[in-house]
């Protein structure tokens, strides 16, 4: 259930920003997949790395 949700999101999220930007599949992929990229380094990066350190020191 949760990677329908994730996949669910993502969809909306592209065709979001192809409505709000009005420019091509193209281009608005890859401002999708830049913006999907900075998410998971700067957000879910240290957050995976939070629990591999707190597991690794509480566990």
């Amino acid at each position: 259930m949760a990677r329908l949700t994730v996949g669910v999101l993502g969809l909306y999220l592209l065709l979001a920003m192809r409505r709000f930007y009005g420019q091509s599949w193209s281009r608005t992929a890859v401002k999708f997949i830049a913006v999907s990229a900075v998410y998971t380094i700067f957000c879910i990066g240290p957050a995976m790395l939070g629990i591999f350190l707190a597991s690794e020191f509480y566990g």
